[in-house]
């Protein structure tokens, strides 16, 4: 009889362990498992951040450069700004570059102003186009 209840401790005993075994699982997986979760928050939330961010920005982006969303502009607009200002100033109305006027303009196969163009017509070397494509400068006309 003392086998038998030894044997029975014995399995009552590795009962315990096996059903302790079993809960530090599921806790394991509980804790896995909530870890996971925060982790999707966070990512969610620094996702939001980043749209508010990122909209803000665009936001701040219109106020400096109110034409932004008409860029880019049509051939004949663009044409005549560009023969208006320089480049550079053509861009901050847009809140682009001017590289990125230059190849609207080469696109568009609108010629520009040389380099020096606008200084000398500060200096009054060269009378002020107003918009107008000068005729020594107008693309030739293809057939």
């Amino acid at each position: 009889r003392e086998a038998q209840a030894r044997e029975a401790q014995a399995r009552e005993a590795q009962a315990r362990e096996a059903q302790a075994r079993e809960a530090q699982a599921r806790e394991a997986q509980a804790r896995e498992a909530q870890a996971r979760e925060a982790q999707a928050r966070e990512v969610q939330a620094r996702e939001v951040q980043a749209r508010e961010v990122q909209a803000r920005q665009a936001a701040e982006h219109l106020q400096r450069h109110p034409r932004a969303k008409e860029w880019p502009p049509a051939a004949d607009v663009l044409r005549t700004l560009v023969w208006s200002m320089p480049t550079v100033e053509v861009a901050g109305l847009f809140g682009v570059s001017d590289v990125a006027v230059a190849k609207r303009c080469t696109k568009l196969g609108i010629p520009k102003p040389p380099v020096g163009f606008w200084r000398k017509v500060e200096a009054g070397t060269i009378k002020h186009p107003n918009g107008q494509v000068p005729k020594e400068r107008r693309a030739p006309k293809t057939r």
